[in-house]
């Protein structure tokens, strides 16, 4: 199985134990995409200094009125951000978003295939929470 060539610290860097001799958590491969991934759905454009571009609107979209329209500005949020930033490695095949259980949140399904590996389909899935808790 080819790897992405994605290598790098884990989000949110994490100091393994002896920090002063500078080892940091790192995830590599499939696990840094998907890192990265999660990164692209849970930042809002601006949040980011250096990269005012980098993330999606998906946070201020999930708590809106559910409708044909609310669908295809999340699908498009979505296939927007991940294109801009990880185009060059994945294809978006479908985003799935549901209630939860809790009012206050809602759990995504990302499906994606690997440029490299058209054949395989892979699942990331994860929670947005109302910043209003």
């Amino acid at each position: 199985m080819a790897k992405p060539g994605y290598r790098g610290w884990a989000f949110v860097p994490v100091f393994l134990s002896n920090h002063w001799q500078g080892k940091i958590r790192r995830f590599e491969g499939v696990a840094m995409l998907e890192a990265v991934i999660y990164a692209v759905l849970h930042t809002i454009p601006g949040q980011r200094v250096n990269r005012p571009s980098f993330g999606s609107h998906l946070t201020s979209l999930v708590f809106e009125n559910q409708s044909p329209a609310f669908f295809n500005q999340i699908n498009h949020a979505v296939s927007e951000a991940l294109t801009r930033e990880l185009g060059d490695v994945l294809l978006v095949d479908n985003f799935e978003f549901s209630p939860s259980e809790n009012p206050n949140e809602v759990t995504y399904k990302l499906y994606y295939k690997l440029k490299s590996e058209l054949g395989e389909r892979r699942e990331i899935s994860g929670v947005f929470a109302s910043s209003l808790l």
